[in-house]
């Protein structure tokens, strides 16, 4: 996903390279990459014509990546079953928010055979901020499941930024993968990957704390 997102600004901007740590970006989302890749290569703001020439690139160089390495982009284990797993919980809605843009999401759920239909779903093309982007896919969750408002937002993320925008919003975290193994998370839920039963278990925990009388 990352080299295929590089090379499209390099290609466009003509560039010998482009920083790919993430990380030490201001913003954790594709239009968030893309807005600070311009100021600093090109001084000035992206045109709307020129972000949409760099998206199709991208889209084309991710799906030749995938079909040539259908093994470089894959899913957390478990991801490809969690949805309809949440599903059959009482008291839980799901929504997707993503910090990629619309098209190189749905690339990516197509791929790893994640059944998404019916979800609400925020990503990069909504907002350059990670923690707009979850706010709303939140909204879009209430009206699509019909809910005025929720007792308790949680929020599952891998990487570091999920937790700082999870943090802004003052909503739950709950961490998954390699990244949140460290000491210093063990204050928040995580858990290996999704085909542990403590995700299942924390969400039903939660629901009894909130719905038990």
């Amino acid at each position: 996903y990352s080299k295929a997102y590089t090379q499209a600004f390099i290609e466009h901007l003509h560039l010998s390279e482009i920083n790919s740590n993430w990380h030490e970006y201001r913003y954790s989302t594709d239009s968030g990459f893309a807005t600070e890749i311009f100021e600093k290569h090109v001084c000035r703001a992206a045109q709307d014509e020129e972000i949409q020439k760099i998206k199709q690139r991208f889209f084309a160089l991710l799906k030749e990546k995938i079909e040539n390495d259908p093994g470089c982009c894959q899913p957390i284990p478990g991801a490809r079953t969690i949805f309809s797993t949440i599903r059959q919980l009482e008291n839980w809605d799901i929504a997707i928010a993503t910090g990629c843009w619309l098209d190189s999401a749905l690339i990516k759920l197509t791929h790893a055979n994640i059944n998404h239909t019916g979800i609400p779903l925020a990503c990069a093309d909504d907002d350059i901020e990670r923690h707009e982007i979850i706010n709303i896919a939140l909204k879009r969750a209430q009206k699509h499941y019909q809910q005025s408002d929720y007792n308790t937002v949680s929020y599952v993320g891998d990487r570091l930024w999920d937790l700082n925008a999870s943090q802004k919003l003052g909503i739950q975290f709950i961490g998954i993968g390699t990244e949140f193994s460290q000491e210093k998370f063990n204050t928040i839920p995580t858990v290996p990957d999704y085909r542990s039963n403590q995700f299942i278990n924390h969400l039903k925990q939660l629901s009894t704390i909130l719905y038990d009388n």
